[in-house]
C-alpha cells in the first residue's frame, strides 16, 4: 500500500511509525533533562565552593564579635559615663553600636553570599536551547 513505510522488508502501519516518533522525542527529552540536571549539579558544585571564602568570612566576623563584644561593651560605656552621660544612656548606647555593627557586617555577608550564587549560566543557555530544540521537533513531528 502506498501509505505503509517499507522497513526491512517489511511494512509498518502509520500508528507504529508515528509511535516510534514519539517514543524517540520523549526518549531524547529525558535524556536532555539528564544532562540539564547533571549541568545544574556541577554549576551547584562550584557556587558552593566558591562561597566557601564568603561563609568563612561571615563566620569568623561572628567570632571575633562575639568574642571581644562585652569587653568593647564595658569599655564604651564607662567612656561614654566620663564624658557626661548618665550611666543608663551611657550603657544603652554602648549595647546598641556592636547590635548596629553586626548587622551592617551581616549585610555585606549576604551581599557576598548572594552574588556567589546569583545565576548559573550555562544551566540557563542549555536549558534555553533544550527547549527550543524540543519545541522545533515537535512543530516538525506533527
Amino acid at each position: 500500500m502506498a501509505y505503509q513505510t517499507q522497513m526491512n522488508g517489511r511494512q509498518e502501519s502509520p500508528i507504529r511509525g508515528t509511535a516510534r516518533g514519539v517514543a524517540d522525542v520523549w526518549h531524547d527529552a529525558l535524556s536532555l533533562a539528564e544532562l540539564q540536571g547533571r549541568l545544574f549539579a556541577a554549576e551547584m558544585t562550584g557556587a558552593a565552593r566558591r562561597s566557601r571564602i564568603a561563609a568563612g568570612l561571615l563566620a569568623l566576623a561572628c567570632i571575633l564579635a562575639l568574642a571581644g563584644l562585652p569587653v568593647l561593651v564595658v569599655a564604651l560605656g564607662c567612656l561614654l559615663i566620663d564624658a557626661g552621660l548618665g550611666p543608663a544612656a551611657a550603657f544603652a548606647i554602648a549595647g546598641v553600636t556592636p547590635i548596629i555593627v553586626g548587622i551592617v557586617v551581616g549585610a555585606v555577608g549576604w551581599h557576598q553570599m548572594s552574588l556567589t550564587f546569583r545565576e548559573f549560566p550555562r544551566s540557563r543557555l542549555e536549558l534555553r536551547r533544550n527547549f527550543d530544540w524540543l519545541k522545533q521537533t515537535l512543530r516538525h513531528e506533527s
